[in-house]
């Protein structure tokens, strides 16, 4: 028995303040998130003026627009219908998937919200504290020594797959309000202590309600393999208090959880499921074994995390957001592999292996995402969790064995990168027949970086182990060296990340910054899109930059109806919506007025001439292609339109560094239509752009309600011989009825719009709007029934003459929500006044640190206990024997007087 550790272990005993070890957390997790964060700040500040945290992708497109949007609605209290998000949206049901019930984000709405974007970084700090400080309140209870649970704390608010989802904002707070879950299920259960439990399912559950349904399947788990465990002070009554707790926590959820679920409810990524019982048991790619997925998912777990959307590692793996990352730093898996060593059989080695195996079964790794087939592993945090808790107990644990475990992860580490980095390869993806490469990793010297990394910390781990554990010096010398390595890959990752970002000029000057001066849309309204097409686009959400309304949105939250609509169209819209400019039928039935172009990119083009080259004056003024605008500081200026200004795109100006063209055929919006046809009909059109061309010219109505309509229009169908043809000059003419048959008056807000139409008939108008549930309609003060065309938008019936339409619009399920959390912060409040009232005491002070679980984790096996019996009898016996030898020794040295 190594009595070093013990004696280490009595020296550890907490002195002075009561918070000596939450103070060191916090300072240990401050230190490192500024580390990992100030820099990239003081760089855009050098570079742009202005001090922004920016990444790339969805954090530069999503997070930066989205929060400044959200914090601009909450000041002017819009909660109900979203205008700037697609067509249109719910706002809770968009948004809580995001931000709307994190805390971290009703911190920055106490700021004006063009302080948003600034704020990004100091709340990046601020969540990695948060859940440092959760961690280590959640790992404290498993060791003696306190410093292992500090360094737990640093390893799960640091982790791979933390630092990964720098790219996934939102996900943040989940991992940082998770620990939570833990504390309050093992206080009730272990110390009676009520509240806590229902208070982390309320927060968690309005964090984000697809993460917590893998945080509810994980609780179960945790919940039965803890179980097994006869420290586990499981009684009926607890157990009753548990489910109650539970309970009231999804009550009290329930004014953003209901809403957010219902406004999710018919998205087509939500209702995936697997087709087959083989897809089920494994992952197949082109009639094959998917050893792409397995690999990318077996090196996960023993080197830094590839930057989402850029797969190194295992080139090859498609499912490149899936956030998989399950890497402890500097200790990867290690601690797990340490905390084997020991003999004991105990729930948390049994949990470790099964949430593993989960990992690499599809219908296993499913069940945290509601069964949905859909490949993600955005809930490895819960199962890094677990082996932080499995390497903190290894290193309290004088009988855990940790040279195997370092040769373990050292032989995966090379068995996984000698192959990948060391072989010649030929990439099919290049141009050229045969194309031999040192490896597969298309970015090598991250490829090599990430290795060395890892081997670095299975290298300072055995240094440090051999060394120093034992003494005094070595949790520190543990904390330090973990702190760098983790300062270290996340600034590597980071930096990764931002070499695939657009310029920090144009991030800060024209999207953040950045706006153009259109008519105002409050007065008369419109929507803007940007022109793309199969090889051109700009950054998505520069609506939401700017705040006009945008027919382009990249946002995984919308109306189903608007992805039934661009079905309609034959056009699949998974994350965003971003339809070649080509459409033009779209914009005009969209009542999209602007569509803006990134200066040199594809649209309007100049040249300066010197007025006094005759030749090449000559050759502009010959070319078809340019025209002459004047002279411009003693030049000769002239211009090339290279946007399809013969589809009734007209040059306005350039604003911002984007040329805007004005849409000649753009349509107000609410109007009513003399033909229909149905959805089969409309279909049997060939293409998206046949479709697009004729949605002016015929309104699209569910093939069962033909007989309805007939009674306001004309039916059309496809085949008929007098049908119009799907072409320009029929779009044309449809634009031209049109604009004779719309509204007046049209006003827009979060409740909703009306408008004002005069017909000679009775008509049905139609309106852009996505026809979710919450709207309601009335027209001239009487109800009216909400119909819903083109597969998902809104039109209503008006009698002849003039008529007054109103659309009203309560998020849907807001009411029974708000009624339910009342409902549950009542009893709640009742169930802990009664326990109150009968002085119930939880078993043990929250913050004392001398608290330790003494369960099968941490108890020696049989082997163990009778190994430590028989040494405590050696020294027992050892110590007899030094005692007898002393005393004959004090006898013979007695005097003969003695």
């Amino acid at each position: 028995m190594d009595t070093t550790l013990n004696e280490e272990r009595r020296l550890e005993t907490p002195e002075g303040s009561k918070y000596r070890y939450y103070k060191k957390t916090f300072l240990y997790s401050a230190i490192i998130a500024v580390a990992i964060t100030l820099p990239f700040v003081i760089y855009e500040w050098v570079v742009t003026g202005h001090g922004v945290f920016l990444y790339y992708g969805d954090y530069n497109a999503q997070q930066l627009a989205f929060y400044r949007h959200c914090v601009d609605a909450v000041h002017q209290g819009n909660f109900g219908w979203d205008w700037y998000t697609d067509l249109g949206s719910n706002f809770v049901g968009s948004y809580s998937y995001y931000m709307i019930g994190s805390p971290f984000f009703w911190i920055m709405c106490l700021f004006p919200s063009s302080w948003a974007p600034y704020l990004m970084g100091p709340v990046y700090i601020l969540k990695y504290i948060t859940a440092a400080m959760l961690a280590y309140c959640y790992l404290k209870r498993w060791v003696k020594n306190k410093d292992y649970a500090v360094l737990g704390a640093l390893l799960y608010a640091f982790c791979g797959f933390q630092v990964y989802n720098t790219f996934f904002n939102q996900y943040h707070e989940v991992v940082a309000l998770f620990p939570l879950l833990l504390i309050g299920m093992e206080e009730l259960v272990q110390n009676d202590r009520k509240g806590i439990f229902a208070v982390a399912v309320a927060l968690n559950a309005m964090c984000n309600y697809f993460m917590f349904a893998g945080q509810v399947v994980f609780c179960v788990l945790y919940f039965f393999f803890r179980f097994a465990d006869r420290s586990f002070r499981i009684t009926l009554k607890r157990f009753g208090s548990l489910v109650l707790e539970a309970v009231l926590g999804a009550m009290m959820s329930m004014v953003l959880f209901w809403p957010a679920a219902l406004g999710v409810l018919g998205n087509s990524r939500v209702n995936r499921s697997f087709a087959t019982l083989q897809a089920v048991l494994y992952w197949k790619k082109d009639g094959g074994l998917y050893w792409q997925r397995y690999g990318q998912i077996l090196e996960s777990y023993f080197f830094p995390p590839d930057i989402p959307a850029r797969v190194n590692f295992f080139y090859g793996h498609t499912a490149r957001w899936a956030s998989i990352s399950g890497w402890l730093p500097m200790f990867g898996m290690t601690g797990t592999f340490a905390l084997f060593t020991t003999k004991r059989r105990n729930w948390l080695k049994a949990l470790i292996v099964f949430l593993i195996i989960c990992s690499f079964v599809p219908g296993l790794n499913s069940m945290f995402f509601l069964g949905n087939s859909s490949y993600y592993a955005r809930w490895f945090y819960l199962m890094v969790m677990m082996m932080i808790v499995g390497t903190i107990l290894a290193l309290d644990n004088p009988s855990s064995r940790w040279k195997g475990a370092l040769a373990a992860s050292l032989t995966a580490i090379l068995a996984i990168a000698i192959p990948l980095g060391l072989r010649w390869y030929d990439d099919p993806s290049t141009e050229k027949s045969v194309d031999y490469q040192l490896g597969r990793a298309p970015f090598p010297l991250r490829f090599w970086l990430y290795t060395g990394i890892a081997i670095a910390g299975v290298w300072l781990l055995w240094f440090l182990i051999k060394h120093y554990r034992g003494t005094k010096v070595f949790t520190k010398a543990l904390l330090i060296a973990t702190s760098v390595t983790i300062v270290v890959y996340a600034c590597i990752h980071i930096e990764n990340g931002k070499e695939h970002s657009h310029a920090s000029d144009f991030m800060v000057d024209q999207c953040l910054n950045g706006e153009v001066e259109l008519p105002d849309p409050e007065e008369n309204f419109y929507r803007i899109d940007f022109y793309r097409t199969d090889s051109i686009s700009t950054i998505d959400n520069l609506g939401l930059y700017w705040h006009y309304p945008s027919i382009e949105c990249f946002h995984t939250v919308i109306p189903p109806s608007i992805m039934d609509f661009y079905n309609l169209l034959g056009y699949y819209r998974s994350v965003g919506s971003r339809t070649l400019s080509s459409w033009y039928g779209l914009r005009a039935f969209t009542s999209t007025r602007y569509s803006l172009i990134r200066e040199g990119t594809n649209g309007r083009k100049n040249v300066s001439v010197d007025p006094n080259d005759e030749s090449e004056i000559e050759k502009y003024e010959n070319s078809t292609s340019w025209d002459y605008v004047g002279e411009q500081d003693g030049k000769s200026v002239f211009v090339k339109e290279q946007f399809a200004t013969d589809k009734g795109w007209t040059y306005v100006n350039t604003q911002n560094k984007f040329d805007i063209y004005e849409n000649e055929h753009w349509l107000p919006m609410g109007f009513y239509y003399d033909e229909f046809m149905t959805e089969t009909q409309f279909k049997k059109l060939g293409s998206g752009l046949q479709r697009t061309c004729l949605l002016c010219n015929y309104l699209v109505v569910p093939d069962d309600m033909a007989e309805y309509y007939s009674r306001f229009m004309t039916q059309v169908n496809y085949g008929d011989k007098g049908r119009k043809s799907a072409n320009f000059q029929s779009f044309e003419k449809g634009v031209e009825e049109r604009r004779n048959e719309t509204c007046e008056n049209f006003v827009w807000g979060s409740s909703g719009f009306s408008a004002d139409i005069t017909t000679e008939d009775a008509e049905i108008v139609f309106f852009s709007v996505p026809a979710e549930d919450g709207w309601s309609a009335k027209v001239n003060g009487k109800k009216a029934e909400v119909l819903t065309v083109f597969a998902g938008l809104m039109a209503v019936e008006v009698p002849a003459g003039t008529s007054h339409i109103e659309f009203s619009y309560v998020t849907n399920g807001i009411g029974v929500g708000a009624a339910v959390t009342g409902v549950g912060i009542a009893v709640f409040v009742v169930y802990l006044l009664y326990y109150k009232k009968k002085k119930h005491k939880a078993g043990y002070r929250f913050f004392a640190e001398d608290y330790y679980e003494e369960g099968d984790v941490n108890l020696p096996s049989k082997k163990e206990l009778k190994q430590q019996k028989e040494a405590e009898k050696a020294a027992e016996a050892e110590h007899s024997e030094e005692a007898g030898s002393a005393e004959e020794t004090e006898n013979s040295e007695e005097t003969p007087e003695a």
